[in-house]
């Protein structure tokens, strides 16, 4: 299949046919798709063969040298002699030099410009870097190539480079084969990737898995979010609660005035008195503690009822926070499943038994 092909089949598996109202981008899905064939690459990879020259020792051989630093065609190097003009430049004088990568830097007396390097090619190591796209490991060196039976020898690999090990050593102008394992290649909106069809199905439900478990990670990232404004609606509550409890607290002291006023008050009624209405201001002044009092209770009522509406929205935002914890779970436990379905399709087929690449990696043997 190609990306468009898989796309579509990918949207058929996750109903989500409708043009108008689709659940998952492209980008999503085109993300799904190449996360499940990065992971099925650790398990089965790619296999590609690499055949590359040694190469010779360089009797003359013209480096440009630019802003103090200049490189050798080939490494590693065994010795290097670097002249221009007649002069001979001194290593660790005028010039410091990395065996391994080739790279002249310079010291002190050399200009910037062309100059010439006499050197030999460490025959030891052999240098691939950036011949292998997507590489993962480099799994047999053949040297020398066309032997029958074939010739594998001893290496280690490190830094993109084959180190070969005992007394072997290339020799130059011979032709060496790389076996080595990388990633495989996506299929393209025209094309498709570098597995075998038989595969396409199982990339899909890689990719299933993929959307599931990012549905999952989103339900778990917004019940989080609404713990969070929980937390908020909560704290909230302590003002509200705190204004009320205020207002009660002055309910009693108004109470307490009104009820002195009529005590006060209640043996002067029907007495003469050196004032006008004695009794009947005694009177008016408790209802006006009175009235005080409801006031303070009408403010603590509606503090209350404050409290209670910001109560009311956690326990909303609660029950969403369990929705979604349900979905987290319920994606989860999709993505699980599709995950052990696609490791069974890609590792654990009969004929595709499962062997180490490294701590971390299997290959496919």
């Amino acid at each position: 299949m190609n990306l468009t092909e898989m796309r579509n089949a990918l949207r058929i598996e996750l109903t989500d046919t409708t043009d108008s109202a689709y659940r998952f981008s492209e980008d999503q899905l085109g993300q799904a798709i190449m996360s499940s064939i990065s992971l099925m690459s650790r398990y089965l990879p790619r296999r590609r063969i690499l055949e590359k020259v040694v190469p010779s020792d360089q009797a003359a051989e013209n480096v440009t040298i630019a802003s103090g630093i200049g490189y050798t065609t080939y490494k590693p190097v065994k010795t290097i002699t670097l002249t221009a003009g007649g002069t001979t430049y001194v290593m660790d004088t005028n010039y410091s030099f990395d065996y391994f990568t080739g790279k002249i830097t310079v010291i002190t007396g050399m200009a910037d410009g062309i100059y010439v390097a006499a050197y030999t090619v460490d025959k030891s190591v052999l240098y691939f870097g950036g011949d292998l796209s997507d590489f993962i490991r480099v799994e047999r060196v053949e040297y020398p190539v066309a032997q029958n039976p074939a010739s594998f020898i001893t290496f280690e690999e490190i830094e993109n480079c084959i180190i070969i090990k005992g007394e072997n050593t290339l020799s130059a102008t011979k032709h060496v084969r790389l076996y080595y394992l990388c990633k495989h290649t996506p299929p393209t909106m025209i094309t498709n990737g570098s597995y075998p069809t038989s595969l396409d199905q199982a990339i899909i439900t890689g990719a299933i898995a993929t959307i599931m478990l990012m549905q999952s990670h989103e339900c778990l990232d917004l019940a989080m979010d609404y713990f969070t404004d929980v937390k908020t609606d909560v704290g909230s509550m302590t003002a509200p609660i705190g204004a009320a409890t205020t207002a009660l607290g002055s309910i009693a002291a108004e109470i307490t005035a009104s009820k002195g006023f009529l005590t006060a008050g209640t043996p002067l009624i029907n007495k003469p008195n050196a004032g006008d209405r004695v009794a009947e201001n005694y009177a008016s002044f408790a209802q006006m503690e009175a009235n005080l009092a409801q006031l303070y209770l009408n403010e603590s009522e509606r503090r209350i009822a404050v409290s209670k509406e910001y109560f009311n929205q956690a326990n909303i935002k609660a029950e969403l926070i369990n929705r979604y914890i349900a979905m987290h779970e319920h994606y989860k436990a999709a993505g699980e499943a599709k995950l052990n379905l696609f490791f069974n399709m890609i590792g654990f087929k009969p004929e595709l038994p499962v062997t180490s690449v490294s701590s971390n990696q299997a290959v496919s043997s």
